[in-house]
């Protein structure tokens, strides 16, 4: 299956399985892995309005952060970011991150679980 062939699957297993639970939550949650993976997560899935898709809130609130909707917590903004960057090589959130203003106090909290991504939030500064 082609990359794109392997979104619209994704995208439309994703809304066909809403309202089941068990088995077909734990397989939306790869699917949405997927997409993130592929730099791919559509508008609609990373809406807040989406009632049906309450157990998967987390990953609308990363989604949300990968579009740059920045999360207010320090430590959901910190464990985000080094997930976009480290697990899914987003490294346009890395660049828009450290292209903002960024506090000693946030990157203190990146360094505590990340070192190697406070070292590059840093050189991109």
């Amino acid at each position: 299956m082609g990359r794109l062939a392997g979104r619209r699957f994704g995208v439309g297993f994703f809304y066909s399985s809403v309202g089941h639970g068990g088995a077909t939550g734990y397989l939306q949650q790869q699917v949405f892995l997927y997409l993130a993976a592929q730099k791919h997560i559509p508008e609609q899935i990373s809406s807040p309005s989406q009632r049906e898709h309450r157990e998967l809130a987390r990953h609308q609130r990363f989604a949300r952060f990968i579009a740059g909707q920045i999360p207010a917590p320090l430590q959901e903004r910190a464990i985000y970011l080094i997930l976009a960057h480290s697990a899914f090589e987003h490294r346009d959130v890395l660049q828009r991150i450290a292209s903002g203003r960024v506090s000693a106090e946030f990157l203190r909290t990146v360094c505590e679980i990340s070192p190697e991504t406070a070292r590059i939030l840093w050189e991109e500064r």
